[in-house]
């Protein structure tokens, strides 16, 4: 089962009804209303924009929405309950029926946590395995976050894919309210979380194999777009053999610390000296080398986690 931490959904305007205006910013253009919106960052994300002009609802909103059940994150099985929690706001009402049958999802956030004693381990492996430094950009944030995202020159299909600890996460500041009312801080002990960002419905379409967006279409997916994407962007190898004593390796060993073991420094540098080449080739043996160099234990470590990763 695909699960979510955002959605963003526009439907029909018949799928809200205002109780209290008091609540929405509201725009006028000469004289007439042409909008109203509500938007709240705590204790989770939620915004809603009416839209006269297009007589549609945006509504946009996190997992936190779940509240107590916060773990589950948004699926088939918890979204009536996401729209009910909403409702309990008190100053709207959503149409729960309106909006499964005619909502479409504009954005989400694919989601998945799994079991792992060590997420610093986890991202450094996928670092230094870029299967292609060129195709896909990988970076380790000070705060531990991992990004990984394919170089794609249309904004329609780039993918971007954020790895991190959710424990550490969920116990900072801006989770403090959420924490405090809801309690479920012991739930994300040894969590690590893997975010798919999908910012347009080509990407919605490609990632969960599916011909529309709406939402039903979405929430029902089979597919495993967080592994699959996983499986395109991190090279796994089979195991390299014995390490060799001998003038290559030593120099190999040299030009590898001369880039402080940093595998997309070293294909960026290979790059520059050899345009033209197989790179790909030209590379193998400096990524067995630091595949040897570290006994590669990790690759086991890594196929584990990944393996994990089944919606």
């Amino acid at each position: 089962m695909i699960t979510f931490d955002k959605l963003k959904i526009v439907c029909p305007i018949n799928a809200l009804n205002i109780l209290d205006d008091s609540k929405f910013e509201t725009t006028i253009v000469d004289g007439k209303v042409i909008a109203k919106k509500y938007y709240q960052e705590r204790p989770y994300l939620f915004n809603i924009k009416v839209d006269y002009k297009y007589y549609e609802v945006v509504i946009e909103f996190t997992g936190k929405v779940l509240g107590k059940d916060y773990k589950k994150l948004i699926s088939i099985e918890t979204i009536r309950q996401c729209f009910q929690n909403l409702n309990n706001l008190g100053f709207f009402s959503l149409n729960v029926d309106t909006i499964l049958s005619s909502g479409e999802v504009v954005k989400c956030d694919i989601t998945q946590d799994v079991q792992c004693d060590d997420v610093p381990r986890l991202c450094s492996y996928i670092k230094a395995h870029i299967s292609n430094y060129n195709q896909f950009k990988c970076s380790l944030m000070r705060n531990g976050n991992l990004t990984l995202e394919k170089n794609v020159t249309s904004n329609d299909y780039k993918k971007r894919m954020t790895i991190y600890d959710k424990e550490k996460e969920i116990s900072r500041s801006a989770n403090r309210e959420f924490m405090k009312t809801y309690g479920t801080d012991r739930d994300y002990d040894g969590l690590c979380r893997f975010e798919l960002n999908l910012n347009s419905k080509e990407q919605i379409r490609s990632a969960l194999s599916i011909q529309d967006t709406s939402l039903i279409s979405v929430l029902s997916s089979t597919a495993t777009p967080i592994r699959t994407f996983l499986e395109q962007a991190v090279r796994l190898d089979s195991k390299p053999s014995a390490a060799s004593t001998n003038l290559k390796n030593e120099m190999r060993y040299l030009f590898l610390q001369s880039c402080d073991f940093d595998m997309s420094i070293v294909e960026a540098k290979i790059r520059s000296y050899d345009k033209h080449g197989n790179i790909k080739k030209t590379i193998q043996p400096f990524r067995e080398l630091y595949d040897r160099l570290n006994d590669d234990v990790d690759s086991d470590f890594y196929t584990e986690i990944r393996d994990r990763l089944q919606s």
